[in-house]
């Protein structure tokens, strides 16, 4: 076995070790050795007789080698593959059959030398009782294309009663081009039904090469559900689209099923994608097509991600459909909806397989309008129709498309705690359209409220809609002593560029960083403001506050990431960033497979916050005992961003 080894990072850096892995009990172990000197002595040398007898040697790789140097003499091997074939063991038989097959590559070249075709003489072997002998005699057939005299095989190894012989007959017909037998290969379908896969795999590769696109369409009425699979199996491997089309309308899910695999994912036609789409129309009204589920993602995905990737008016109108009907599974309606979120600005990334598979769409301004118009007038009303989950994805989508909630219903929505947190977003983001009492009052709605979501997002608004002409009310609401109040004037203060306004920021929150008087959860956001001003008094005061922290310089800058994370934010960075990638290296308990760090669980209860930033920053200033003289980790600094990092610390230090 062999070992890659990187040495000490996961970065390209030129470096790297690979080593070689023996089983020391086997490495003396006298058959191996024998084997050994066998491979290392060479087989050029060994007479036919010799190289016959290592035909049935307990290792393969002697086998082969002895099988491919009798076949490499030619028309001299002839004999003595046949008289394998008449009295040797099976595994001789087998490699027989096998030289013999390489033999009939040489006769194309080569026929002067040979009295007949090398696979005349395994005719014979295939009316023997021991079936794997008739299997390989079958495959020989089809990997020679060897048809002059086999006809009559080949038709009595289709009826055969064991089905890896009839899996390699079917192979043989298709290669060889057979097509009377394509009848056969039907009836071989329906006789297994799906039973055994391997089989049907050698009537469908017997199909694909036989390439008769037209008989394997007029399948589709076969009243075997298995044959229709395997016609449409064929089919796909010969990438007919509209023969493929036509199998949308089968009676059984699974079929059409495999007809939806068939035209979605191998870039089709857009005659077949249109095909596809439109059995959305098939799950309207709270019904379903007989015998078909709803929860059936293989399909439904695609036909939703068909009309998405066509986009138009139409399209729209199918997907909104299935978001309505209540017969479908709510992972379906989910998809669907968040479908709809990004239609207008649709993703490289497919829905379905994650590919890189722009949408080739091009929608005209009067399409844009259309669309706008349509979701305008049915997304809102979906939000109180439908529960909670797929209503809380309803605002995503309709903050997404810019769609603005209904005059009478907004200031409800955002005073219903009962309702998601994004779906009174999204009405507060309505409200920059109505008139000064409305929005007064929708404002006052958000400010009320215990989520610091809605009263960040209400005081945003209000910046955005009075300007400079808010600073009264955010410094009132700076004194309030509710917390949650207080962080949220305080960084929408940081946005106002008037001097007013940036005197007291400076006066009121830089200035009284060191004295504890600022809630540290906000302290990151005060140094973007702050850095984002460009205001050289505020700088200066927030460089002397962070050069008053007892740390090393290089960690000055990171203490603002001290507090204020999202624990769950930060477990799904932990575990998935794609370029952190922290649980390749770590675990945390039982979770994960990383050992080139130390496991975490506990890791809060070993190390303080500031030493907890430290080992994220530089992973070389301390190391964990055990793993080496060098940090294997690179500065997380330069790999995610201080939000990020805030998050992650945030989850770390929940590890006691």
């Amino acid at each position: 076995m062999y070992l890659a080894d990187w040495v000490s990072s996961w970065n390209h850096n030129g470096q790297g070790r690979i080593y070689t892995l023996e089983y020391k009990n086997l490495a003396s172990n006298p058959n191996i050795l024998a084997m050994k000197s066998l491979v290392a002595e060479g087989f050029q040398h060994r007479s036919q007789d010799e190289l016959a007898s290592l035909l049935s040697h307990e290792d393969m790789r002697v086998r082969l080698r002895a099988q491919l140097e009798l076949a490499s003499r030619g028309a001299t091997s002839l004999e003595t593959f046949e008289s394998l074939l008449r009295r040797g063991p099976q595994i001789q038989k087998i490699h027989a059959i096998w030289g013999l097959t390489i033999l009939a590559r040489d006769y194309q070249k080569n026929r002067q030398a040979y009295d007949h075709h090398p696979l005349s003489r395994v005719i014979r072997s295939a009316s023997v009782d021991d079936a794997e002998i008739r299997a390989q005699v079958a495959r020989a057939f089809g990997e020679a294309r060897y048809v002059r005299g086999t006809e009559k095989v080949i038709s009595e190894l289709l009826h055969d009663e064991n089905p890896r012989v009839l899996l390699f007959a079917a192979m043989a017909v298709g290669k060889n081009g057979l097509t009377q037998y394509a009848d056969r290969l039907a009836s071989i379908l329906a006789e297994n039904n799906d039973q055994d896969v391997f089989l049907r795999h050698g009537c469908v590769m017997g199909f694909t090469w036989l390439g008769d696109t037209d008989y394997l369409e007029g399948l589709r009425s076969h009243p075997s559900t298995a044959v229709r699979r395997g016609a449409l199996l064929a089919l796909r491997k010969l990438k007919d689209s509209n023969a493929i089309t036509s199998f949308l309308k089968d009676r059984d899910e699974s079929i059409v099923t495999e007809a939806a695999r068939a035209i979605h994912d191998l870039n089709p036609a857009p005659e077949s994608t249109a095909h596809l789409a439109e059995l959305a129309r098939n799950y309207s009204e709270n019904s379903l097509p007989s015998g078909f589920s709803g929860e059936n993602e293989a399909l439904l995905r695609r036909i939703i991600n068909a009309n998405f990737r066509i986009g138009e008016v139409s399209n729209a109108e199918n997907v909104l459909r299935l978001i309505q009907n209540d017969k479908l599974s709510d992972r379906i309606r989910m998809e669907a909806i968040r479908s709809v979120g990004d239609w207008i600005q649709p993703s490289a990334l497919d829905r379905v397989l994650g590919w890189h598979r722009p949408v080739p769409r091009m929608t005209s301004a009067s399409d844009s309008s259309g669309l706008q118009v349509l979701f305008n007038a049915q997304l809102p009303p979906l939000v109180n129709s439908l529960n909670k989950n797929l209503s809380e994805e309803i605002a995503r989508a309709m903050a997404k498309l810019g769609i603005l909630m209904e005059d009478d219903r907004i200031i409800s929505t955002i005073s219903n705690a009962n309702l998601p947190v994004t779906q009174r977003l999204s009405a507060i983001q309505s409200l920059k359209n109505l008139d000064a009492t409305v929005w007064n009052e929708g404002i006052n709605a958000a400010l009320d409220s215990d989520s610091p979501e809605l009263i960040q997002a209400g005081l945003a608004s209000l910046v955005e809609t009075q300007g400079a002409r808010a600073f009264p009310r955010l410094r009132l609401i700076f004194h309030s002593e509710n917390p949650i109040l207080k962080n949220a004037a305080t960084l929408q203060i940081a946005r106002l560029e008037t001097p007013e306004a940036q005197q007291f920021f400076l006066n009121q929150v830089v200035g009284k960083l060191s004295q504890g008087a600022i809630d540290p959860s906000i302290h990151l956001e005060i140094h973007e403001a702050v850095s984002h001003s460009q205001n050289p008094e505020m700088i200066h005061a927030l460089n002397t506050y962070l050069d008053s922290l007892d740390v090393s310089p290089d960690l000055r800058e990171w203490m603002v990431t001290l507090h204020g994370g999202n624990v769950q934010r930060g477990q799904s960075l932990f575990e998935s960033h794609p370029v952190a990638q922290c649980l390749r290296c770590h675990k945390v308990g039982s979770t994960g497979v990383g050992e080139a760090g130390p496991n975490l669980q506990g890791v809060a209860s070993r190390l303080n916050p500031v030493q907890l930033i430290e080992s994220l920053i530089l992973p070389n200033a301390t190391l964990s005992q055990g793993f080496g003289p060098v940090s294997a980790m690179p500065p997380m600094g330069l790999l995610l961003s201080k939000h990020e990092i805030r998050d992650i610390l945030a989850y770390i230090k929940t590890l006691n």
